[in-house]
């Protein structure tokens, strides 16, 4: 992005919980730049951050000639102007920026811009397959705790239901053979049923 989009540095920034824009990597071939975003511009605050700001506010991309110049940039000593800001497409709001700056002040052309768009698309389609991919995962890891407690219940219940109903059909049977008397008709007929129950 960087090289093609004729910038002198491109940084990625990931939105955290908080709604701070937190940076994930940056590339400049000026050892100076590097240092000042590996630095100083670690997060951006979207309401302190004018190009930041107006990407994430608008959600569409923000090009600010020379940000210099702009009231309550927060860092004047940079040593670029030109910047670009693109959204990187969320659900609600962009979850993630690309950052292009430019030391001269030239703006970066339409088709800079759209090319830049097209990374932050591609960039959201990623960030977005990883959110899905580690949803399933915690959901098959919850599925496996539901399966192995429903295995756990069922050994149990089954242990608890097996004991006395053993009882009940055994009792049933030596009843039926009459081992501790004669019983009559009706009587054979409720133990035929408690012992077909059981």
């Amino acid at each position: 992005a960087v090289k093609l989009g004729r910038a002198d540095l491109g940084a990625l920034y990931i939105r955290n919980v908080t709604g701070v824009y937190e940076l994930r990597i940056a590339h400049s071939n000026d050892a100076e730049l590097r240092e000042f975003m590996e630095g100083r511009a670690r997060e951006i605050h979207p309401e302190l951050n004018p190009a930041v700001g107006r990407a994430v506010s608008t959600n569409q991309p923000a090009q600010i000639d020379d940000i210099t110049r702009e009231a309550g940039y927060p860092w004047p000593e940079a040593k670029f102007h030109t910047a670009l800001t693109v959204p990187i497409p969320g659900e609600d709001i962009p979850v993630g920026v690309i950052v292009m700056a430019k030391v001269m002040t030239e703006p970066f052309s339409e088709k800079q811009v759209a090319l830049i768009s097209t990374f932050a698309d591609q960039a959201g389609i990623a960030i977005e397959n990883v959110r899905l991919f580690n949803e399933i995962q915690e959901k098959s890891r919850e599925l496996e705790i539901a399966s192995r407690h429903k295995s756990e219940f069922l050994a149990s219940m089954s242990h608890e239901l097996r004991t006395p109903l053993n009882a009940i059909i055994g009792f049933s049977e030596v009843l039926q053979e009459c081992m501790f008397g004669e019983v009559n008709e009706k009587q054979a007929e409720y133990l035929s049923h408690i012992h077909s129950s059981g």
